[in-house]
């Protein structure tokens, strides 16, 4: 993989001096859970998906599926906007408000 630790400057993600973590090793625990993540959300998709089918009336399933697409999309917009509001804040990033900002995100 490319070195992208190098790529973000150490300046903008201040972890402290008493970090037991060097920048290449948040990043490759990021990546790896990141990995993890993308496989857990690609083998419970299809069974999550087949049983809400399944659970709701045929008549009604337009109307839940709309409703769920819309939480979905209103939940994935949050993370974002969050971000944007701890930036509009500040441009000196921290530990913390990086974890709250990923947190939220997901």
């Amino acid at each position: 993989f490319p070195s992208a630790p190098s790529t973000l400057p150490s300046r903008h993600c201040q972890h402290g001096a008493d970090s037991e973590f060097t920048d290449d090793e948040l990043f490759y625990y990021l990546l790896g859970s990141s990995v993890l993540w993308g496989l857990f959300m690609g083998l419970h998709s299809s069974p999550l998906e087949a049983l809400f089918g399944d659970s709701v009336e045929s008549g009604n399933r337009s109307r839940v599926y709309v409703w769920r697409s819309s939480l979905r999309t209103l939940g994935s917009a949050i993370g974002p906007l969050a971000s944007v509001f701890v930036f509009l804040r500040e441009d000196e990033w921290t530990l913390d408000q990086l974890t709250v900002t990923l947190l939220i995100g997901m």
